[in-house]
């Protein structure tokens, strides 16, 4: 045969020919920790960041990466917008960058306000609003609209670790490394300490593992890390 494979250092698997020319056949974060995934919002797509600090998109169908872009700094979270269209991503650093869904647009630092790690991102359904979480408890929530952070949100404990907006996109409600399970006024910042308020709420998006909608899961399943919404809203995972 006239082709021949060879694996990389960073465990991505090329096909040779005879010819001094190479197909990329696989592609991965290899032996690095996947760190944050979104799972893009009409497409069957998705984008992960990892240890190796590469932004990865990636084809469901297919099981094939699409497209990949180094970061400056230590990825931490990751998030499309609601268009599809742009993906952010948390740094470590405490910044905010974005860039197109295919990732061939140099990335545009959003906001730099923080020293602390990006732990969370998570955009509204109008894309209107970006909110951040942070290691150190804060929440901040951005106007993409006015390139500015609208308002903080302050009084969390722990570091955060998942955001979900409400149906209205008049609060966040937002779990922490600590175990809490906060609401936020998207308007004032200021949090609202009578959770029962929220037993119905409706909300766009459940990546909260322990609340409401999961009460009865988190109680048989107090390590759970992860959670997800189904599309009907019927089946959280």
């Amino acid at each position: 045969s006239n082709e021949l494979f060879e694996f990389c250092f960073s465990g991505d698997p090329q096909e040779l020919d005879v010819l001094p020319s190479s197909r990329l056949v696989v592609q991965s974060h290899a032996s690095a920790c996947i760190k944050a995934v979104s799972v893009h919002p009409t497409r069957q797509e998705y984008a992960t960041v990892g240890d190796d600090k590469m932004l990865r998109t990636w084809d469901c169908s297919g099981c094939r990466a699409l497209s990949s872009m180094a970061c400056d700094a230590q990825p931490e979270a990751v998030a499309y917008a609601s268009s599809g269209k742009q993906i952010y991503v948390g740094l470590g650093s405490g910044a905010v960058v974005s860039t197109n869904d295919e990732c061939t647009e140099e990335f545009t630092t959003l906001v730099a306000k923080r020293k602390a790690a990006v732990s969370c991102l998570r955009a509204s359904s109008s894309g209107h609003f970006l909110a951040i979480g942070y290691a150190i408890g804060y929440i901040d929530i951005y106007d993409i609209t006015a390139c500015r952070v609208h308002v903080s949100c302050k009084g969390a404990a722990g570091a955060i670790q998942h955001i979900d907006w409400s149906a209205t996109e008049r609060v966040v409600q937002a779990n922490t490394s600590k175990l809490e399970l906060l609401f936020f006024d998207v308007e004032s910042g200021h949090q609202i300490t009578r959770s029962s308020e929220f037993r119905d709420q409706e909300w766009t998006t459940w990546t909260c593992t322990f609340g409401w909608m999961v009460k009865g899961l988190s109680q048989q399943a107090p390590e759970l890390v992860a959670a997800v919404r189904g599309g009907d809203s019927l089946v959280v995972a």
